[in-house]
């Protein structure tokens, strides 16, 4: 579970349709199930890496349309391969999170009036890489094995997590709508690979609410995973956005990706498979209001037990 706040600033335009903007973090905090009964130094790691994240500014591109792409981070070192993981991973954790800035909107906006839109950046399911001292993904955790590092070793997993998320997989909440108003909150309960932009297809709908324009978006995706194994998911898109309407902001805005295996992939992994969901919050935060994060915690995995560690936060 990551939740940031950012700083954003306009910055020059790329191009005639495109301008950049700059998101400094201005504060982060995690919570991880860890892989192990009682790994020692875990809490200190999720530490080190809510750290690391709040001296990270991370880059967009915001299309005209309300499209967002091209995520990069400055301000991280890459000193040798682990520290280059740890950075791809810290980036795909924030891609997640800022995924919900994207919401193509149509030239002329109507009242009432649906568009449609495919294969949206809003339908992110991160990809983790495995270093030793990692974390393991969906497929590994499927097939009880441990993946290696080339070496042919079993790698040294005691105590280290390479991004403040879970490691394994716990079922979706009853009303997976219910989200907070935490600015740029997001919960990853699968890790998935190699892919990470899901294909979908979303049906935007606008109406009034109130002073303010609420965007509606239902939809489907599909998310194949390319191993050994072939594994396709598909499921459903949900998400509510809220828009100023004096100058079309994007003030706050939900969503959630439900994924499941199909029944094909279910027989290939032997299993009753694993479910793939992705939820989101983000509101913009008045200037000088204090968000309060929670300090980096260890948790037992969603749906089920870690030892004397409290269970799963309900967002």
């Amino acid at each position: 579970d990551l939740s940031v706040v950012l700083g954003c600033r306009l910055e020059e335009p790329v191009g005639p349709r495109r301008r950049e903007v700059a998101c400094a973090v201005e504060d982060a905090s995690i919570s991880a199930a860890p892989w192990l009964v009682d790994p020692p130094h875990a809490l200190e790691v999720l530490q080190e890496t809510a750290t690391r994240l709040e001296a990270l500014t991370v880059r967009l591109q915001a299309h005209e349309d309300g499209r967002v792409d091209d995520v990069v981070l400055v301000g991280e070192e890459q000193r040798d391969r682990r520290v280059s993981v740890l950075t791809e991973n810290l980036r795909q954790a924030l891609l997640v999170s800022v995924s919900g800035f994207h919401l193509q909107l149509p030239s002329l906006l109507v009242l009432g009036e649906q568009w449609t839109e495919h294969h949206s950046n809003l339908v992110r399911v991160p990809l983790f890489r495995f270093v030793p001292g990692g974390v393991a993904g969906i497929g590994d955790v499927a097939q009880n094995t441990v993946p290696v590092d080339g070496s042919g070793e079993e790698p040294d997993v005691d105590g280290t997590l390479a991004t403040g998320t879970p490691t394994r997989v716990g079922q979706p909440p009853d009303n997976p709508g219910a989200l907070p108003k935490s600015f740029g909150r997001s919960r990853f309960d699968t890790l998935v690979a190699p892919a990470a932009l899901a294909s979908s297809t979303l049906v935007h709908r606008t109406d009034r609410y109130q002073d303010r324009y609420v965007v509606q978006t239902s939809g489907t995706a599909a998310l194949d995973i390319g191993r050994d194994v072939p594994v396709t998911f598909q499921g459903d898109v949900r998400a509510v956005g809220v828009l100023r309407p004096a100058d079309g902001v994007l003030t706050e805005r939900v969503w959630s990706v439900q994924l499941r295996p199909t029944p094909g992939s279910v027989l290939a992994l032997g299993s009753e498979g694993w479910p793939a969901w992705v939820q989101g919050s983000l509101a913009l935060v008045p200037p000088g209001e204090d968000v309060g994060l929670p300090a980096a915690s260890l948790h037992a995995p969603p749906g089920g037990t870690r030892g004397d560690l409290p269970p799963w936060p309900e967002m």
